[in-house]
């Protein structure tokens, strides 16, 4: 989970790109065999992807329906981590991210800062370690 990939992918997402970070993880999630922890994890991230490209759209019902989604398959993959100490995956933590997906449900801004060139992204940075 630490490949050139996965890293470029959370660099995408990180700048605005959704679309392309959501096709680098869909790619990885072919890889891990589209079933598993492994593949939930970056569904997860997939549909966090997803939402960013309803909030570049302005579509507050679908960042809703897939930060959903994407919290629904980080608490399965929280589920089966072994214990406390095992509160991230692939260098992102875990509740972090369940956080983060419930907020975007919450309140689904698309229309307000920060922004890319005049478009709307998500006020979510996804940061490795600690």
């Amino acid at each position: 989970m630490e490949s050139n990939g996965f890293l470029f992918a959370i660099d995408l997402f990180n700048a605005g790109f959704y679309w392309e970070a959501h096709e680098a993880w869909e790619g990885l999630w072919v890889a891990a065999g589209r079933t598993g922890v492994q593949a939930d994890f970056l569904k997860g991230l997939i549909k966090l992807a997803a939402a960013g490209v309803k909030a570049r759209e302005g579509r507050s019902v679908g960042v809703q329906r897939h930060a959903r989604r994407a919290a629904e398959l980080f608490r399965g993959v929280l589920a089966h981590q072994q214990s406390v100490d095992q509160q991230t995956y692939a260098g992102l933590s875990i509740s972090d991210l369940i956080a983060a997906a419930n907020q975007l449900v919450l309140r689904p801004i698309v229309d307000a800062a920060p922004s890319v060139g005049g478009r709307p992204v998500l006020a979510l940075q996804l940061k490795i370690g600690n």
